[in-house]
């Protein structure tokens, strides 16, 4: 600690001066600490950021290559696939000969319902049924209209 920082035993100019010079480094080391201690939570620190960003790179670098492999896995198996294999194309051939003479063409042929039930009356003998007084109630609204 510093005891030239007290005025009262500042007797010469240069004690003065480092005193003062003291005095203002110190409070200045003080509100440095008070503002990070308040801002803690809420400054970033750019080192910290730089890491956290060079991560997020790697592990997307490693998900695009995961899923390029699995593509180039996909499009491997699918060439695969599309190439018949020799015996694979005998048996298929076979097969189809084979079915094709077995079978004859099926010809289906859809005859029109014939409507046995009696057909429906017409208005006239709907409202001929209806008796004359009820008729005369319903007034305009009549059901069978």
């Amino acid at each position: 600690k510093n005891l030239d920082c007290n005025s009262s035993v500042w007797v010469t100019k240069d004690q003065r001066e480092s005193g003062l010079k003291y005095l203002v480094e110190k409070h200045a080391r003080q509100g440095a600490a008070i503002t990070a201690r308040t801002l803690s939570g809420l400054m970033a620190n750019g080192e910290e950021e730089q890491q956290r960003l060079e991560a997020q790179k790697t592990q997307k670098r490693q998900r695009e290559g995961e899923v390029n492999d699995l593509m180039a896995e996909m499009a491997r198996l699918e060439e695969e696939a599309a190439k018949p294999s020799t015996a694979s194309v005998g048996l298929f051939a076979r097969q189809a000969a084979k079915d094709a003479k077995g079978k004859k063409p099926l010809i289906v042929v859809k005859k029109p319902k014939v409507d046995e039930a009696p057909t429906e009356p017409k208005k006239e003998e709907q409202q001929a049924s209806v008796p004359a007084e009820a008729s005369g109630l319903l007034g305009a609204y009549s059901s069978s209209e």
